[in-house]
């Protein structure tokens, strides 16, 4: 960083940074966790990516009508960060690597490049950013920083609350030999910043286990710790933060002691994490903006943290990666089926699935020896089970696309060898038929959501079978559109009485001797086995309800596969849902079984 007084930073002359990757590093990449070497040379990559960023942020500002205030006091911001990095260039990058400045550089960006060019909401955070690297440096400064939300945040250094029935929105601060103080009113004298009793510093917390350390930031007050939109403080109680620590800690044990490849790699990237204190299920997510960073619920055992650590990892590796590395080209607009998700998938969000998901096939490998209740050997039978099946499908869909390139295709093949090695665990065979189950009913979901049958063949099919002939036989060009969220539908309980057939026996007979709200005969007589039942249960759903997305998956995955039924229904499950809709509104009375066998017959087996 220079320190240059113009409205934007002038070129340093400093020679342009490149990165290399060895020979060696994307067969290592691919393979799973990734030495603490390479995840530097990652780092590295993504530092000089911020630094870009920045200077765009500096760059761009002038040419999008800000007012002068506004200028000067990014000016000023910048000169801090300039005068900080030449006394601590190490400092700076640490904060310039924190994972909300990546957040708020991004969001930064995209306001400036967007239609109104308008970033100043937001511009707040850059003194903030700056007043921690002059902090931690010792640089002199002055800087007044607006409460937002309550607080003031310092990534990497604290936070400062705002006092309550405090008259001013500002606190002013001040360094000088070394000294930082702050005034939080004019009414008030300066403090000792770390004298101060609304300073709460940055919580971390380090844990060890056999020699390998995690120091890991537990972010509960950063605005952009959840990736998206400035959100505001949720400070966690004493009992809440010492749940989190002990889950923490057990859970690094765990990994270091089944996991060690994972936990090193952990160890070497995982900078935050931001509890999501409101929600029961297990929720974790990543940013590609925010390197190092998760977004974990608190309402998790040590296992599940363990293995969402690991999964969301596997993210942020990739991200980095694909800036640079190409492993896929010609993505421009369409869209894949992925087995763990309900939406349409660019080529990009199929292959970040199959890269996290393997390490999650290889965890669970493992942690379905560990000692432990039935309980717990059946839930983790399922779930290795359920992600090996997802990955399989998902492989065979990908594996020969020509939008991979060499790299892409690599990365491909590799989990394809990292999923075979797992092919040796096995598993009851109830459990690889459940699963089986499941991700046939959701792949048919999923084609009855967003696929858009060709409307000529549907138009050619709804003559024939008005004038009573054969069906015609579809052609190349009959192929569906995935036109995402194309039909809206209910949710279904089979997935989960399945899961729980399975995970949690005693629990699934008391749901089949009181059901539940939402859980429909269909489903129980599927989920028991009585395919007859949940046939009859599913078409006189379909009968009172024609666009219900759900009866037809039902009535999909009840029909037998063999028959000529079941095969158009699995086929192509939106031709006839559409052409069955469609005839609905000519003559009312259409049988869709029957429907669906006259289709059937026309069909290449």
């Amino acid at each position: 960083m220079s320190g240059s007084t113009s409205a934007a930073p002038e070129k340093t002359g400093r020679a342009i940074t490149t990165h290399r990757l060895p020979a060696s590093f994307l067969a290592e990449f691919c393979s799973g966790p990734i030495s603490g070497e390479s995840m530097g040379l990652l780092t590295r990559s993504v530092h000089s990516q911020r630094k870009a960023m920045l200077l765009a942020v500096m760059r761009e500002l002038p040419a999008r009508g800000h007012s002068a205030d506004v200028l000067a006091d990014v000016e000023r911001s910048w000169a801090v960060l300039s005068a900080a990095e030449r006394a601590r260039p190490d400092v700076v990058d640490d904060v310039l690597m924190h994972p909300a400045t990546g957040v708020w550089l991004v969001r930064t960006l995209r306001s400036l490049l967007g239609p109104d060019g308008d970033a100043g909401s937001e511009l707040w955070y850059l003194r903030a950013i700056a007043a921690a690297a002059a902090i931690r440096t010792g640089v002199p400064f002055t800087m007044v920083l607006p409460f937002v939300r309550g607080v003031v945040c310092l990534p990497t250094v604290g936070v400062i609350s705002q006092p309550p029935g405090a008259t001013s929105q500002f606190v002013e601060m001040h360094t000088s030999a070394g000294c930082a103080v702050l005034r939080l009113d004019s009414e008030t004298g300066a403090t000792r910043f770390e004298d101060s009793d609304d300073f709460l510093p940055v919580q971390q917390h380090r844990v060890s286990a056999s020699g390998i350390d995690l120091v890991v930031e537990i972010d509960d007050t950063n605005p952009y710790r959840e990736f998206a939109d400035p959100i505001p403080p949720r400070r966690m109680s004493a009992a809440q933060r010492t749940r989190w620590q002990h889950l923490l800690d057990d859970a690094w044990e765990l990994l270091v002691d089944r996991h060690p490849g994972y936990a090193r790699e952990l160890a070497a990237g995982l900078r935050t994490i931001a509890p999501i204190l409101d929600d029961r299920r297990m929720v974790g997510s990543s940013s590609n903006a925010a390197f190092g960073a998760v977004a974990l619920s608190s309402k998790v055992s040590a296992t599940a943290l363990a293995e969402a650590l690991v999964h969301e990892l596997q993210h942020s590796k990739l991200n980095a990666l694909l800036e640079l590395v190409t492993l896929r080209v010609g993505d421009a607009g369409q869209r894949w089926y992925a087995p763990w998700r309900d939406d349409p998938r660019p080529l990009s969000g199929l292959l970040h699935g199959l890269y996290a998901f393997a390490s999650v096939v290889e965890f669970w490998r493992l942690q379905r020896d560990q000692a432990g209740t039935a309980a717990y050997r059946r839930e983790a039978d399922y779930v290795f089970a359920h992600r090996r099946h997802q990955l399989r499908q998902a492989i065979s869909a990908i594996e020969s696309t020509p939008d991979l390139t060499e790299p892409g295709s690599r990365l491909v093949a590799e989990v394809s060898r990292r999923v075979a090695r797992c092919a040796e665990a096995s598993v009851p065979a109830e459990v690889t038929e459940t699963v089986a189950l499941i991700e046939r009913d959701h792949r048919v979901t999923w084609r009855l959501r967003h696929v858009r049958p060709d409307s000529g063949y549907v138009d050619r099919l709804t003559t024939a079978w008005l004038h009573q002939r054969p069906a015609p036989p579809p052609v190349a060009a009959s192929d569906g559109e995935v036109v995402p969220f194309l039909r809206s539908t209910t949710a279904s309980a089979r997935t989960s009485l399945l899961k729980t057939k399975i995970t949690d026996p005693d629990r699934f007979r008391e749901l089949l001797a009181q059901p539940s709200h939402g859980v429909s005969e269909g489903d129980v007589a599927f989920a028991t086995g009585d395919l007859r039942q949940a046939t009859a249960a599913y078409v006189d759903k379909i009968l009172h309800g024609p666009t219900d997305v759900s009866a037809w998956a039902g009535l999909t995955v009840s029909m037998a596969a063999r028959s000529p039924e079941g095969h158009a229904l699995r086929t192509m499950p939106e031709v006839v849902f559409d052409l069955y809709n469609r005839l609905l509104d000519m003559d009312g009375s259409t049988d869709p079984v029957g429907l669906a066998g006259w289709l059937g017959a026309a069909l290449p087996a």
